[in-house]
């Protein structure tokens, strides 16, 4: 069973999501000192990736905190569609980076490793939707792009966009395949 934490609802709203507009997967990390990702979000950003190949959606990799322009190219050979750096700060929080990422650009699914689970539940409480904790195995969608799993309570976090998901510790990295070695947009976001 997948926990799912749950936050007070928003006011109900007159504008529905429209969830084809809300339509590409999205990894948060962090880069290491050495300016890699580190074992449990590189683990994670394989099997966002390959929910990405397998439903033909767009797979991006958002970075908060990461100042430094050569640490980019370091990350070519991870296969991402779209690379954004936030530059964030005591006035701009990666909660705050990672709320404008999901304004502006619209993930179906917002991943996170483990260790990004208190980030996690900061930006469901902001965005006030839930987010599956513990999260182990494929990403598996519907034709809708909902999160689909036994776990009758994902209804919950299938209804809001983004889906918010963070990884159980330690998940099993897959293989990825050969990337262009080159990604092709890259979006430097300052507040």
């Amino acid at each position: 069973m997948i926990p799912i934490y749950q936050f007070a609802a928003a006011e109900p709203s007159a504008e529905k999501i429209s969830k084809t507009d809300w339509i590409d997967l999205a990894l948060a990390a962090e880069l290491t000192p050495d300016g890699h990702l580190g074992p449990d979000a590189y683990a994670a950003w394989t099997i966002v990736r390959a929910a990405a190949e397998r439903y033909r959606l767009r797979c991006e990799l958002v970075l908060t905190g990461a100042r430094r322009l050569k640490d980019t190219a370091k990350l070519a050979d991870l296969g991402a569609d779209r690379l954004f750096v936030y530059e964030t700060g005591a006035a701009f929080t990666p909660a705050d980076a990672l709320g404008a990422f999901c304004k502006d650009y619209k993930p179906a699914v917002l991943a996170f490793p483990n260790g990004f689970r208190p980030l996690a539940e900061a930006l469901a409480a902001t965005l006030k939707i839930g987010a599956a904790v513990d999260w182990s195995g494929p990403i598996e969608l519907d034709r809708k792009k909902d999160l689909r799993s036994d776990d009758a309570g994902l209804g919950s976090i299938a209804a809001s966009r983004p889906q918010l998901l963070v990884f159980a510790a330690d998940p099993e990295a897959l293989p990825l395949s050969a990337g262009e070695n080159e990604i092709p947009e890259i979006f430097f976001c300052f507040p």
